[in-house]
């Protein structure tokens, strides 16, 4: 014989449908998490990889810097098949030439003695980064200008324009060649 269920003992249980609806709501919350955690694994790959770049980058501005002060000359070649042109630094040291270069995602130093190439370094901007160099006067003096343009794309927070200026020529006590900039 079959006792029926008291009231109390219908509304004990769960039925089907409301452990559906609990089920549907933890894997929701459970997807949105998922993309959460890709989201900051994303951000923190993207900061260490910037972190890299900026250290190699002050690494490289440094020497610019350095070059450029003990440099008696300086000047701009312009590649044909580069828009970016090439700085070049000359008497860094007695015999020497350096040269920076930016190829695409890097930007490159050489120092050259006569025509071959004694030391060569290069520093990562990111792929699709762009770079070039000027030389600007302000007032009495004379710049090497490096400019930095990093990648635009799927960054979650972009990167701002880089600008790194290196006074030519205020260790040198040689006369700065004629038409070249200098100190």
């Amino acid at each position: 014989m079959k006792r029926p269920l008291t009231r109390r003992a219908r509304l004990a249980g769960y039925s089907l449908i409301e452990t559906m609806v609990v089920m549907s709501a933890v894997s929701v919350a459970l997807g949105l998490s998922a993309l959460m955690i890709q989201l900051v694994l994303r951000m923190g790959a993207e900061a260490q990889t910037r972190i890299t770049e900026t250290v190699a980058l002050e690494h490289q501005a440094e020497r610019l810097r350095a070059d450029a002060h003990a440099a008696s000359g300086a000047r701009i070649e312009t590649a044909q098949a580069s828009k970016s042109g090439r700085l070049i630094l000359e008497g860094v040291e007695p015999g020497r030439v350096v040269r920076y270069r930016a190829e695409p995602g890097a930007i490159v130093r050489e120092a050259l003695e006569g025509e071959s190439v004694k030391n060569r370094e290069s520093c990562s901007i990111g792929r699709g980064g762009l770079a070039h160099f000027e030389i600007r006067k302000l007032d009495d003096h004379a710049f090497a200008v490096l400019v930095v343009e990093p990648p635009r794309g799927k960054s979650v927070t972009p990167a701002p324009s880089l600008e790194v200026l290196a006074a030519l020529g205020t260790n040198s006590t040689r006369p700065h060649a004629a038409g070249e900039a200098g100190r």
